[in-house]
């Protein structure tokens, strides 16, 4: 029988790194059976407006996480959600012009040792939160104003429009690899280990690449993207608010 198993190599020297793995494993599997991706919720974006010289919106997501992705992250599952935020000119006579997009990324995933779910926010620095409750997590996540792009880029004469997309994916081997640093304590406030002599292992290969393989193959589970297009707007037809310390961050 052929399949991730069967990459399954042990090397001498490498058994305690393993075991290490294999523990932050054991909780995966239990949210990884039987799981099966269902539909999308809706994203919407709404309140256009200007901020401290930013465009912003308020985005929502009525459902963040279907029923079954739920309980698989309620079960160890860990996943990550990648919010893709797109400007673009619109040109009535020539194809929409594209003028900035950039990507945030967090992971989501159950810490065994401390009993919480973390919100893992990667970037040049680590910033983590703990919840005692998934729920509370992704409330955390949504519904948030999101800043779309500085008002003076903007020129007046031109109509634009924004493009989000919220994906709910798998995690890669390499943020599988991670995972399992900050799980057991290796990875704290964005320092990284570095790698035991011996320890190094080519992308995709030794245990933690056939695991991971393993694990993705019994989950079944791809990426679930949910979208929204704003209407065509102008700047200059934006409300301005202005905030104030009563109303909030």
């Amino acid at each position: 029988m052929y399949g991730p198993l069967s990459k399954l190599r042990i090397f001498p020297g490498r058994w305690t790194s393993a075991r290490g793995l294999l523990g932050g494993v054991a909780t995966l599997l239990a949210g990884l059976l039987g799981h099966s991706p269902t539909a999308a919720a809706e994203l919407t974006l709404d309140h256009l407006r200007i901020e401290r010289g930013t465009v912003v919106g308020d985005l929502g997501l009525a459902e963040v996480l279907d029923p079954e992705t739920r309980r698989s992250v309620e079960n160890g599952l860990p996943i990550t959600l990648r919010l893709k935020i797109e400007v673009w000119r619109d040109r009535r006579s020539w194809f929409d012009k594209q003028i900035d997009a950039r990507v945030e990324t967090w992971r989501i995933t159950w810490d065994p040792g401390d009993r919480r779910f973390l919100l893992i926010h990667p970037g040049p620095r680590l910033r983590e939160e703990g919840f005692d409750r998934l729920s509370e997590l992704l409330d955390e996540l949504f519904p948030r104003t999101i800043e779309i792009y500085p008002r003076w880029d903007l020129e007046s004469r031109h109509r634009y429009f924004a493009i989000v997309e919220v994906a709910i994916q798998p995690i890669t081997l390499e943020e599988f690899r991670e995972i399992d640093g900050w799980i057991r304590g290796r990875i704290r406030e964005g320092d990284r280990p570095d790698p035991e002599p011996g320890d190094e292992e080519p992308e995709g290969e030794g245990l933690a690449g056939a695991i991971f393989g393993f694990l993705v193959d019994l989950s079944g589970f791809g990426d679930t993207i949910h979208r929204v297009e704003t209407d065509r707007f102008r700047v200059a037809d934006l409300p301005s608010e202005i905030r104030t310390p009563e109303s909030g961050p």
